[in-house]
C-alpha cells in the first residue's frame, strides 16, 4: 500500500471536526425541542388551573379549530402547483416551437406531436412541441 499524500490526514481531521460539530448542534436542537414540548404541557396545566374549565376548554377548542384551518389551508397546494407548473412549461415549449417554426402550424397544443424534417433552422434534437 502506498503512503497517503501530504495533507490527507489534515483534511480528514477537518472533516471529522465538522462532523462532531454538526452532531453536537443536532443534539442541542433535540434537547431544546424536548424542553419546549415539556413547557407546552406545563403551560396547559397552569392555564387549566388558573382560568378554570370553561376558559381552558374554549382555549383548547379555538386551538383545535386553528389547527384544522392551518392544515386544511395547504391541502392540495403541492399537487396543484405541480399541475400549473407543468402547464406553464408546456405553454412555453409550444410558444417557443411556434416562434422557431419556419412555417405556421395550424394545430392546437393538444394535438399529437409531429416532427419537421431536419434542417439548419429545425435541428433533429429539438423536442417535438405542438
Amino acid at each position: 500500500m502506498s503512503e497517503p499524500a501530504i495533507g490527507t490526514e489534515q483534511e480528514a481531521e477537518v472533516v471529522r471536526r465538522q462532523d462532531v460539530a454538526h452532531a453536537a448542534r443536532s443534539g442541542g436542537v433535540q434537547v431544546l425541542t424536548i424542553a419546549a414540548q415539556a413547557l407546552i404541557t406545563v403551560t396547559h396545566v397552569l392555564l387549566a388551573r388558573l382560568f378554570g374549565r370553561e376558559v381552558f376548554g374554549s382555549y383548547q377548542a379555538s386551538l383545535a379549530i386553528l389547527e384544522v384551518l392551518t392544515r386544511g389551508g395547504t391541502g392540495g397546494a403541492d399537487k396543484g402547483m405541480l399541475r400549473y407548473i407543468w402547464f406553464a412549461g408546456r405553454l412555453v415549449r409550444v410558444c417557443v416551437s411556434a416562434w422557431r417554426s419556419p412555417e405556421p402550424r395550424r394545430s392546437s397544443w393538444r394535438s399529437s406531436p409531429r416532427r419537421l424534417p431536419a434542417s439548419p433552422t429545425n435541428p433533429p434534437w429539438r423536442p417535438a412541441c405542438g
